[in-house]
């Protein structure tokens, strides 16, 4: 938030989720949230110049509602305003494989522990992005480390660790992003990523 405060004179969160809301505003008094579905969000035309969606439309009963939620947010950008989006990555192996696998048993295995929606790969959400009237400025594909490790870990460390051990498991894991240097970016990112711009 402090970030993003920052660089921005209004930083506004939204998530359909009120307890989420209500968590975002305890850890970062003054923020301006708003419970709201992002296929539906409460915002004027053209009321923000950046749109940060991170990992939020993958949650969905199908890739239509994806391109729904695309449309309002190019609804809210200004002209010249920016969209930075991520998805789950459906080129990922283990992604592909998680999307195939029914839901109850992902959560049995303590695996997904809440739903997830289909995704697209990087062609598709280039297509869907700009079907919504906006343009691709760059793409390209994020955490590469073994997302399950990563998460595993990470929760023990938190839960037991010493602040040197969180930092030790942060380099080790930002070791992994160096493949996004590589051609196969595409295949071992958990997340495809794009920038986009609304034309004007």
């Amino acid at each position: 938030m402090d970030q993003l405060a920052r660089r921005a004179p209004r930083v506004v969160g939204v998530d359909v989720s009120a307890a989420v809301i209500e968590g975002a505003v305890a850890r970062c008094p003054g923020l301006e949230a708003h419970e709201a579905d992002v296929r539906s969000l409460p915002f004027e035309d053209a009321s923000f110049s950046a749109v940060l969606s991170n990992s939020t439309l993958d949650h969905f009963g199908d890739r239509g509602q994806i391109a729904l939620a695309l449309v309002e947010i190019s609804r809210i950008l200004r002209p010249g305003g920016t969209l930075v989006l991520t998805l789950d990555n459906l080129r990922n192996p283990l992604v592909a494989l998680r999307s195939v696998i029914p839901g109850s048993v992902l959560r049995r295995l303590g695996l997904v522990p809440y739903y997830v929606g289909p995704t697209m790969g990087p062609a598709g959400l280039r297509r869907a992005v700009e079907g919504a009237g906006l343009q691709a400025a760059e793409e390209t594909a994020v955490l590469h480390c073994p997302r399950v490790a990563a998460v595993a870990l990470s929760n023990a460390i938190e839960q037991r660790g010493s602040e040197l051990s969180r930092v030790r498991l942060l380099r080790s894991l930002m070791a992994w992003e160096r493949l996004e240097r590589l051609p196969t970016r595409t295949v071992t990112g958990h997340f495809i990523a794009i920038r986009a711009r609304k034309p004007g």
